[in-house]
């Protein structure tokens, strides 16, 4: 993909999570961190861990059933994580490596 087709497929994944257009897998508070579970309209099925910082994509998936045992995984690893590495998206961001900060509470659900 190029990078053009790699910032329109961006930007139309942002508007659509703005417009309630993705459907969500699961969503779960885990000490301080949220772990979210959605179908993206740019990249499909993704799980993202929330910190106080930002929303941090860490697996994507091909079907609803992985998403699922994807998402029951990183809820797993929620417990005793303290880094993760942010997913890349084309040629656009590449994967970075993040210390997560905790402090969510249930209001951030």
């Amino acid at each position: 993909m190029t990078e053009l087709g790699d910032l329109a497929n961006l930007m139309g994944g942002i508007t659509s999570g703005l417009l309630g257009e993705q459907q969500r897998v699961a969503r779960n508070l885990v000490k301080g961190l949220v772990v979210s579970t959605v179908n993206t309209s740019d990249c499909g099925y993704e799980t993202a861990i929330l910190d106080t910082d930002h929303a941090r994509p860490v697996e994507r998936y091909d079907t609803w059933e992985d998403a699922v045992r994807g998402h029951a995984r990183w809820k797993r690893r929620a417990r005793t994580l303290k880094k993760v590495t942010m997913l890349g998206y084309g040629e656009l961001v590449e994967p970075e490596n993040f210390e997560l900060q905790r402090g969510l509470t249930k209001e951030d659900l």
